[in-house]
């Protein structure tokens, strides 16, 4: 992360006497304390997503808020007295194309990471400390440090370091360890960052800010537990499901999620669903509270809009976002009827070309089906060839493209079949029929590609808020 824009903030100061004011501990849980009370001067969250081609989906959040009274102050260096907030927690990855505005399009300053880790750090040792009642051991500190300055993989291991020094630590850690709040807050902030900005603005100040980044869409394409379910995403007969966590849910008085559907693509239904947090033992194991329905919408439209209040902090709040190829899309079309031509054609030729073989007037029969065997080919490898696999078509068709370019050999494997064993009736007949019933399969296939799936008509049966 860096910092730009008119804002004081972090490049406004020394690094070094910046550090050490983020290092202060009434500084940090002065934040921390914000943060977890952000729903009161937070009013609204915007989530806009994009999808820019098929690797890479834009976020672009816009939150509505008013400066808090208990917002902490920092004093700039040569500039003045600034207000931090935080806005969000982003989760711990590359931040690319990373842009945060306020609502008169200016640029605004942000902390790096490096300078956030210091903050967190002390918050985590501040809020345990709380518990405690006690100054925490040095060792303890230095695992706090650990998690919150590794990268997002190395998160567990390091958790599972904490574990171990816990076990063998103090009785007092045991305590720690059992409490649900403070788990909560140390999963929360080692595994994603603040966004803390600093605003030159008096508090009741009402303010729009801005940010979007580029994230990788495999990270949120869900993997189909049966490589038949896979298999059938990739042929188009099922949705392809997508899912947005939307970690910021709990942190505002409403959620607004919307989605546009990507060119060739289309939205075929979204919820927003929340996982209420395990709370409670059962029987052979813990409950599972069921799941709550905020908002469901059946796609068909080009932009779907979903909200979302009073999800409860230690939930798990998730936009479920189901996608399918468009139907308008003419390859498919003209690759169905191709490929139900040429499979009739090729069992035609196999049940009536070895006759027409040994008529003299029709002598040049293999010539003509050859040639017209070729030309099919043709069609249907320029077909292939001037379809639009844009972006996430690509990726939802891609089994569908290479069953398209099977079929596309289909014919040349006839006319090799036919220039070469065309003295050998029953080896002609029986290649022709598998190649004519192979296409006539493609061609199924691709039809059942254009019909599913079928469109739900009621929201999943999950309970209702």
């Amino acid at each position: 992360m860096t910092t730009a824009g008119p804002e004081p903030g972090a490049g406004s100061w020394p690094d070094e006497i910046l550090k050490q004011e983020l290092a202060n501990p009434r500084l940090a849980l002065a934040v921390l304390q914000l943060y977890l009370n952000s729903y009161k001067w937070i009013h609204h969250r915007l989530h806009q997503i994009t999808f820019l081609d098929e690797t890479t989906v834009r976020q672009c959040f816009t939150v509505d808020l008013t400066v808090s009274t208990h917002a902490p102050t920092l004093q700039a260096h040569r500039i003045g007295t600034a207000r931090l907030l935080p806005i969000d927690l982003l989760h711990k990855q590359n931040l690319v194309n990373f842009d945060i505005k306020d609502q008169e399009n200016r640029s605004l300053s942000y902390f790096t990471r490096s300078q956030l880790g210091i903050m967190t750090t002390t918050m985590l040792v501040e809020y345990a400390g709380g518990f405690l009642d006690e100054p925490l051991p040095h060792d303890i500190r230095r695992y706090f440090s650990e998690l919150v300055f590794s990268d997002a993989k190395d998160t567990e291991d390091k958790r599972d370091v904490w574990r171990a020094a816990v076990r063998e630590g103090p009785k007092a850690l045991e305590y720690l360890e059992t409490k649900e709040e403070f788990n909560l807050i140390l999963k929360l902030l080692t595994d994603n960052f603040v966004l803390l900005i600093p605003i030159k603005a008096e508090p009741g100040t009402r303010l729009k800010v801005t940010y979007c980044l580029d994230l990788p869409l495999g990270d949120y394409i869900q993997d189909p537990r049966t490589k038949w379910k896979r298999w059938c995403e990739q042929l188009g007969w099922r949705e392809t499901s997508i899912d947005f966590p939307l970690r910021a849910a709990a942190d505002t008085e409403n959620y607004n999620f919307e989605v546009e559907d990507p060119p060739g693509v289309d939205l075929y239904q979204a919820a927003i669903v929340e996982y209420p947090a395990v709370t409670s033992p059962a029987r052979g194991g813990q409950a599972r509270p069921k799941r709550i329905l905020h908002d469901w919408q059946l796609g068909g439209v080009a932009r779907l809009n979903l909200h979302a209040r009073g999800v409860q902090r230690s939930s798990v709040a998730v936009a479920h976002v189901d996608i399918e190829d468009s139907r308008e899309e003419f390859w498919l079309r003209a690759f169905i009827i191709t490929a139900f031509v040429l499979g009739v054609l090729l069992l035609l030729g196999a049940w009536r070309l070895p006759r027409m073989l040994v008529e003299e007037q029709v002598s040049g029969a293999n010539e003509v089906a050859a040639t017209l065997l070729l030309f099919l080919a043709g069609v249907i490898a320029t077909v292939l060839m001037t379809s639009d696999p844009r972006g996430l078509l690509r990726r939802l068709l891609s089994r569908l493209r290479q069953l398209a370019t099977l079929t596309a050999a289909l014919p040349i494997a006839a006319v090799g079949v036919l220039l070469y064993a065309s003295h050998s009736w029953p080896l002609l007949r029986l290649a022709w029929s598998v190649l004519g019933l192979t296409a006539l399969l493609a061609a199924v296939v691709a039809f059942l590609s254009y019909r599913l799936p079928k469109a739900p008509q009621k929201p999943p049966s999950i309970n209702r808020r």
